[in-house]
């Protein structure tokens, strides 16, 4: 559905019941992997999807889903409203 390169180098890939980020640290070969549920991003449900990702200026990744809307400052997941989102 959407995909998105960070600061790092690292995609980030939203799509249906799923989020995943992937890195290739110095090798030719990209290694990717679900992140739901982890880092406060949020698990989903068979039926949603993530379906839109935007880097700021700031840097920060914002990503819009069925489950709501999110934002990831490098470390951590939290609902748009403010609330640490939990595992």
């Amino acid at each position: 559905r959407s995909i998105v390169q960070d600061r790092t180098g690292r995609l980030w890939v939203a799509g249906d019941a799923s989020l995943a980020r992937c890195e290739a640290p110095g090798t030719p070969v990209m290694r990717c992997r679900q992140v739901s549920g982890e880092e406060g991003a949020p698990r989903f449900r068979h039926d949603e999807s993530a379906f839109a990702l935007h880097l700021a200026r700031d840097g920060r990744l914002w990503m819009g889903s069925e489950a709501g809307l999110y934002v990831y400052d490098g470390t951590r997941w939290r609902r748009e409203d403010g609330a640490t989102v939990p595992n």
